[in-house]
């Protein structure tokens, strides 16, 4: 197990001094990491490495500044006996970690510290507070000041003993809620007649609440249900008052914290409180044809197919509340189910009527899974936007996926054509796993050649590899140069200088003691040549190499590489080339075409006519003082004119050679459209089951013009992005994590957060719960660009129009021209699917919830109008997305 401390990278023979000491505290905050158990207990207990168990926020190690913890320390200098305390604690199933000998200990006088592990990180203050304070209390043979979070801890001179962590099972862990019952019986044990004071005095120190002389916590298995001892929490509790909720992986549980209440209802405990009835409001001229959209059980029913009697009476309860549907139903029975006692149905719904019958849930309907419904059907017909999903999928366990994708990857090498393989796996199914393990397994004929969307990536592949049996290519971003150096290739690079910056690479190249990082990034087709070893680069390198050079490897793009090269627009000020066509930049054969741009209508697109025959005038281009990327303009696909800029897409082409693409967003019918000349061969991966849950409301759109809407016009009561943010988060149950659009991450009100466009790869929230906020639109622009690029000339305007992706039918602002909608739909889905995977939901028991209307596969849905303002759906422009 892997667990996140600051470790002083420092060994001391003997107790630090104070002068020492003030040095570690100032370091030790800029040294937190993960590192294996292992490693922890032998750097601290054999070699005196210094260590503070809580990592914390900024470059200070204040308890106000607390993160997280999940090593808990237990100094004893005055209780010689070990065996006495490690039986003690095996007695309170507090199981050690790892203890050793501290640097003031001798064979006289013993002196010890005793680590243990909690099962899962804490991440809020006063529950590691509670930890310790909990601990304090029944050890009070333990060093009086080791109690606290931000307590510094030395090392020590000899291990005593070390118990490795299995992850998995939690093995040598400890469980707060199993501490929280020893305590309980610690108190009893040792002051009987005070016990129910002391319980309540201590609780009310966290604002914990007591119920039935116990604190008011239990223990919910996610897979079984609640396995607290309390006898009357056989399901799990249901009450606004939770404090909060501890989520545990390792074992399909979460801890349930209850809030202290206050003294109105101090009676009535939280497992009684219900909801009371409201009256429900009978909805009128409602449209047969709404319903069965809606219902698929009413349209089976209406058209005659066969429908036992509790299903038909389900539907009975609902449609009472729909004038002139009572008719329109015993019709319906006195057609199809000739048999039937039409005057016992009417005697149903006088029943019904007297009794106050709700209308029946939709969680028996045979169509429960792929119907997008509310609680009941009178719900679902109030629901704004609807999505229905018309295609039956079955599912497979994660290790059948996982063998599908190996037997595809291992099909496609075998071949020796230039055919594009896609072979599409879900996020966190571990296709980087997979390929590995292929790599390592034996030497093929052709060394393998990956390529990785960030340099970060790249990073990670080559420590799963092994750095001896990787041959690296690097990026810009990994070349050792002074920040000035730097500052000033990135600006030639910028403006398209590449002659320029290479220059300058080569010159401090020359001069510096091991240059060969600068001669694999100067010249890779030369490292190439000469290499038998597995190949690694980014996607924009790896664009950059010719046929001759790649036709030598086996080619593997992690990750879709089409995605990449369709969001590669640029921008340059129409100011900059009336400057360059003055100056006479360009060719007279470019000039001409430029000119002819720049009459266009705005919203206008082109094709550039002159890509193959670029010509311009360096030193005469330098002296014209733009900072925009003329070069790259010329070199691009086609044009948008606009107001007071052209924007331009990048050439979307691949090396003519095999090349085998794994990634979760692939889609066969994109390809096909941008490569019509290559065969594309689509390698069918059946889907595996979410382990966790993807919880998405698509009330709203929630694109950045409908946020922006909703705080302009202030109809929420909501003034700022970060209370719309805030208010939405309220849905959500215990999240770690926010993902949104850029200009607005700083605006969820959580310590961890990341934006669209900067999430392929991220590994760090697996098994965390997680918000995402926003459609991930892209600008209007950039949608016409791809069209012109292959053909797509009628692209026609953004219409709010009943669309179909990937088997479901939803309403959305798209084009009408369906390859147009295609690709736009590819783009969104894939920046989607990226979020969604962040969580790991195949491997993890977590939860993600999703605000979008943009539907993802696997979700639940949620009809539900969050926000609750009753003008708020008038809101919901959803027309721009720059």
């Amino acid at each position: 197990m892997d667990i996140k401390i600051s470790l002083d990278k420092t060994a001391f023979q003997c107790k630090p001094t104070n002068r020492q000491t003030a040095f570690m505290k100032k370091r030790l905050p800029k040294e937190e990491d993960y590192y294996d158990i292992k490693t922890i207990a032998e750097r601290i207990g054999n070699h005196g490495h210094s260590f503070l168990p809580a990592t914390f926020e900024g470059l200070a190690s204040k308890q106000e500044n607390f993160e997280q913890c999940q090593l808990f320390g237990i100094d004893f200098d005055d209780e010689p006996d070990y065996e006495k305390i490690k039986k003690k604690l095996m007695e309170y199933h507090l199981p050690i970690v790892f203890s050793y000998h501290t640097f003031s200990s001798t064979p006289e006088h013993p002196k010890y510290r005793i680590i243990l592990c909690h099962i899962v990180p804490i991440t809020e203050k006063w529950l590691a507070d509670m930890i310790l304070k909990m601990l304090k209390k029944m050890f009070p043979e333990a060093d009086k000041h080791c109690f606290e979070t931000a307590r510094l801890f030395y090392g020590g001179k000899r291990l005593i003993e070390f118990h490795e962590v299995i992850e998995e099972t939690g093995e040598n862990t400890f469980n707060v809620y199993n501490l929280i019952q020893e305590f309980e019986k610690f108190l009893y044990i040792h002051d009987s007649r005070n016990f129910s004071r002391n319980l309540k005095l201590f609780a009310r120190n966290y604002k914990l609440n007591i119920h039935n002389n116990h604190f008011d916590i239990y223990e919910y298995n996610t897979q079984r249900g609640c396995i607290s001892t309390d006898p009357n929490t056989n399901e799990e509790k249901i009450g606004s008052n939770i404090k909060y909720e501890l989520y545990i992986p390792n074992t399909s549980s979460k801890i349930i914290f209850y809030e202290l209440q206050e003294k109105a209802v101090k009676k009535e405990s939280s497992s009684q409180r219900i909801r009371k009835k409201s009256a429900i409001t009978i909805m009128e001229k409602v449209s047969n044809d709404k319903i069965c959209n809606c219902c698929r059980l009413w349209r089976d029913f209406i058209n005659g197919e066969p429908l036992d009697h509790n299903t038909r009476f389900s539907l009975a309860t609902n449609i009472r509340f729909l004038t002139g549907y009572q008719k329109k139903f015993l019709d319906t029975l006195n057609k199809y189910y000739p048999d039937t006692d039409i005057s016992k149905w009417k005697g149903y719904f006088n029943y019904m009527k007297r009794q106050n019958y709700n209308p029946t849930g939709c969680n028996d309907c045979k169509y429960k899974d792929t119907c997008n419904h509310k609680t009941n059907l009178l719900e679902t017909l109030r629901g704004r936007k609807q999505i229905t999903y018309f295609n039956k999928q079955n599912f497979i366990s994660v290790d059948e996926s996982v063998a599908q994708v190996s037997s595809e990857l291992n099909a496609a090498l075998r071949k020796n054509t230039t055919n594009i393989h896609l072979i599409p796996g879900q996020t966190g199914i571990g296709k980087t796993t997979i390929y590995v393990k292929l790599i390592k397994s034996r030497p093929r004929k052709k060394p393998f050649l990956i390529a990785v969307p960030t340099n970060n990536l790249k990073s990670e592949l080559v420590q799963k590899i092994g750095q001896d049996k990787v041959l690296e290519i690097p990026s810009f971003e990994d070349l050792p140069l002074p920040p000035e150096l730097r500052q000033t290739v990135e600006r030639n690079y910028s403006m398209g200088f590449i002659n320029d910056a290479l220059e300058s690479i080569k010159t401090y190249a020359h001069n510096s003691k091991d240059n060969s990082i600068f001669m694999n990034y100067l010249h890779p087709e030369t490292a190439l040549a000469h290499s038998s070893k597995c190949v690694i680069m980014t996607h924009a390198r790896f664009l950059t190499l010719p046929n001759r050079v790649l036709k030598n490897f086996e080619v593997l793009i992690d990750e879709d590489i089409l995605y990449t090269m369709l969001t590669r627009t640029g921008s340059v000020q129409i100011s900059s080339l009336k400057k360059a066509l003055k100056a006479n930049v360009f060719s007279p054969e470019k000039q001409i075409e430029i000119e002819e741009l720049l009459k266009l209508k705005d919203n206008k697109c082109c094709r550039n006519r002159n890509r193959y025959s670029l010509k311009l005038d360096m030193g005469t281009l330098k002296n014209c003082k733009t900072t925009d990327n003329l070069i790259d303009f010329a070199k691009a696909d086609c044009y948008m004119k606009q107001k007071d800029c052209i924007k331009y897409l990048a050439p979307v082409q691949l090396p003519k050679c095999k090349m085998i693409i794994l990634s979760a967003t692939l889609d066969e019918t994109i390809y096909n459209l941008f490569f019509p000349e290559r065969k594309i061969v689509y390698h069918e991966i059946e889907q595996a089951a979410y382990k966790g849950n993807l919880i998405q409301y698509p009330c709203y759109s929630m694109s950045r013009k409908t946020i922006n809407d909703f705080i302009e016009k202030n109809t929420l009561h909501c003034p700022t992005v970060s209370a719309l943010f805030k208010k939405i988060i309220t849905n959500t149950d215990n999240v770690y994590y926010g993902i949104t659009f850029k200009k607005y991450e700083n605006d969820i009100p959580l310590e961890h957060t990341l934006h669209f466009g900067n999430l392929t790869g991220t590994d760090y929230y697996s098994g965390k719960n997680g918000v995402i906020i926003g459609t991930p639109h892209f600008p209007s622009y950039l949608y016409q660009l791809i069209a012109f690029s292959i053909g797509i000339s009628e692209h026609g305007s953004l219409k709010n129009r009943k669309v179909s992706y990937k088997g479901y039918q939803f309403l959305m602002m798209a084009y009408k021209n369906i390859s147009l909608q295609r690709i736009q739909f590819y783009l969104i889905s894939s920046e989607l699917e990226q979020a969604v995977g962040r969580s790991r939901l195949l491997r993890t028991d977590s939860t993600v919830y999703l605000f979008s209307n943009f539907p993802c596969s696997q979700a639940a849905f949620c009809l539900d109008n969050y926000l609750k303002d009753a003008d708020a759906q008038e809101l919901d422009t959803d027309k721009n997305y720059d």
